[in-house]
């Protein structure tokens, strides 16, 4: 994939986490301190959504951070679920944790087209 295609499609889809996250935790009332996930969230709506309109430069390493703090917050939710005997009703949070893990890797590790573990050292 392009490196510039992968840094536009990271930012997308960093809305596309971020203000639905954000979203639902105003229509489920959970914006408060009472709720495990209320500092983790903020903290990942608003990482993403920051890295998302920095320069180029530092919006990569900046989405790579985010993406993987997004990605672990996503999949101690998804367990959560696996706890009470739900998995069912966390499919779609499932694939939240897997779409930022993959874009993490993604961003990490694609360079001009090519990975860098073929780089050779």
């Amino acid at each position: 994939m392009n490196p510039g295609r992968l840094l536009l499609t990271a930012r997308i889809l960093a809305f596309a986490v971020s203000l639905p996250t954000f979203a639902v935790m105003v229509i489920e009332g959970t914006l408060h301190l009472g709720n495990l996930f209320f500092v983790p969230d903020v903290i990942l709506c608003s990482a993403l959504v920051v890295a998302a309109v920095l320069p180029p430069r530092l919006a990569r390493p900046s989405l790579v951070l985010a993406y993987a703090f997004a990605a672990g917050v996503v999949t101690a939710a998804v367990f959560a679920y696996v706890a009470r005997g739900a998995l069912d009703e966390g499919v779609l949070t499932v694939l939240v944790a897997a779409v930022c893990a993959a874009a993490a890797v993604a961003l990490a590790f694609v360079r001009d087209g090519e990975t860098t573990a073929t780089d050779g050292g």
